[in-house]
């Protein structure tokens, strides 16, 4: 997967190199793809982590290394279904990018890329702790920054030196 994954990199760097003069001229277009790609390679690295099993999905690793102690399968199974919930949002949220700009305004499609998507991740980071402490009461919570480092920690140790 991760060979697929640069593969693809160096085919949009290519595209993007060989349309210089375009995109200097298109400004926006720059913007799009960067805001439409991460949504989707986000959704993907989300979502291809959960056909392994529960304790393969993403949010599940990232919660086994963050909390460090043996999590139940109720855990487990929940973590499950918060990756899948953020693959279900960056893909609703690339498609939105994609119908904004190619159906709305510039300054519509701008507003959702700059403001909306932001603030709606916040509202995600907080609304899954929220729900995490009703669904899970009486187990490790941890903090939205508690998570991201827990994920950038390790995402560290999953590159290899």
């Amino acid at each position: 997967m991760r060979s697929l994954a640069l593969l693809l990199c160096a085919v949009c760097a290519l595209a993007l190199i060989l349309n210089l003069e375009f995109l200097r001229d298109h400004a926006a277009w720059l913007y799009f793809v960067q805001h439409a790609g991460a949504m989707i390679l986000l959704g993907i690295m989300f979502g291809s982590s959960l056909g392994a099993g529960h304790g393969d999905a993403l949010c599940s690793r990232i919660a086994i290394f963050a909390i460090r102690e043996r999590l139940d399968a109720d855990y487990i199974h929940y973590t499950w279904k918060v990756t899948l919930v953020w693959t279900i949002y960056f893909a609703l949220s690339a498609m939105l990018s994609v119908l904004l700009f190619f159906f709305g305004t510039t300054q519509v499609w701008s507003f959702f890329a700059n403001l909306l998507t932001p603030a709606l991740l916040g509202v995600m980071f907080i609304g899954e702790y929220l729900i995490r402490q009703r669904v899970l009461p009486n187990r490790a919570h941890f903090s939205v920054t508690e998570i991201i480092s827990a994920y950038r920690e390790y995402s560290r140790r999953q590159i290899p030196s």
